[in-house]
């Protein structure tokens, strides 16, 4: 009796623990969803924040002394490029080392007389024609290289559940390509909400996250693999299982995770506008691959799992036969009448 009652216990525990993770899961679904949403109306209305080399324009450069007001040299610089004729995107003052830039990003995708534009800023910011530097950028050619980065990604998911099916199983090869697309779709909302630039290095820091959150699951799912053929292993719920293969990949994401965060701690400190955005722009990508992984994965994969447990099991009860308590019966209705 008492046996039973801790067994009846312990199925009611395993239950609600179900409940529980179902619960989170959709907390993150909906986190997400909320996120993704938030940056389709922002791309909309504000639009998406690109960089020069992606969006194509040109960036002036100016190499102002120590001594020169910033603010002043960037409302000079302004005031020429608008007598020339030149739409400014963006100004901003950058140190590089020991020496100071005033930068300017223009959406103005041809400059007709380069040596002539250098000259009038040089006299304006009483500097040098040397200390001027124009770097035009050509939007058609980096804009074909997303159009193909793009047809790689959707051939890359579809190859993932492909081979995940053949490996694993419907269930993991869907986890796997969920929790990649939630990545790549996580990553591109924020860069869109923080208003990070998303320059060629951003797309390919957004790529690199994608690929971290697959290698994670790959480890998670051949870690269960191997364990369901342990047969100490045999009586393990899915959410038990998830959680002893979880445990033992822990220390190889440790280390990869560690090691991210103090290159970008690293690269943070140095004092260069482009080198501090471009580790602002990994530490979001880090963040979206812990999430995709611990938070949606893992508990996706025990969700969908219990979940073919669970029809499986109610596929075989439908599937037992009831002949022997029909039989019971007769033996029943023979001793009677004897």
């Amino acid at each position: 009796m008492t046996g039973q009652k801790n067994h009846i216990d312990l199925e009611t525990r395993g239950k609600l623990k179900m409940k529980n993770k179902k619960s989170l899961l959709w907390l993150y679904a909906i986190l997400s969803l909320v996120i993704i949403v938030a940056a389709v109306v922002v791309s909309l209305t504000a639009g998406i924040s690109l960089g020069t080399d992606v969006g194509g324009g040109n960036q002036i450069e100016v190499k102002i002394s120590a001594e020169m007001n910033t603010k002043d040299a960037v409302k000079k610089l302004e005031s020429v490029l608008g007598k020339e004729g030149y739409i400014s995107e963006k100004t901003f003052v950058e140190d590089k080392w020991t020496d100071t830039y005033v930068v300017e990003k223009t959406a103005t995708k041809k400059i007709k007389n380069e040596a002539a534009l250098k000259t009038a800023i040089a006299e304006k910011l009483e500097v040098s024609a040397e200390d001027v530097s124009i770097l035009e950028f050509d939007g058609s050619v980096t804009n074909k290289a997303v159009i193909w980065t793009s047809v790689g990604v959707v051939c890359l998911l579809l190859a993932l559940f492909v081979i995940g099916w053949i490996r694993y199983g419907v269930v993991s090869a869907t986890t796997l390509t969920v929790v990649s697309l939630h990545a790549l779709l996580m990553a591109l909302s924020l860069f869109v909400l923080t208003r990070l630039p998303i320059t060629m290095i951003s797309i390919m820091e957004i790529l690199a996250s994608v690929v971290l959150v697959i290698f994670a699951t790959i480890l998670l799912l051949e870690r269960i693999r191997e364990n369901k053929k342990m047969k100490h292993n045999e009586n393990l719920s899915a959410e038990e299982m998830v959680n002893l293969s979880s445990k033992e990949i822990r220390k190889p994401l440790i280390y990869i995770l560690a090691l991210s965060l103090i290159i970008c701690i690293v690269l943070i400190c140095v004092p260069v506008r482009f080198v501090i955005l471009s580790a602002l722009a990994m530490l979001v990508c880090v963040a979206v691959s812990v999430f995709s992984y611990y938070c949606l994965g893992t508990n996706l994969h025990v969700s969908m799992l219990t979940m073919q447990a669970e029809n499986e099991k109610a596929r075989l009860s439908r599937n037992v036969s009831p002949a022997p308590a029909a039989e019971t019966k007769k033996k029943t209705t023979k001793k009677a009448s004897k």
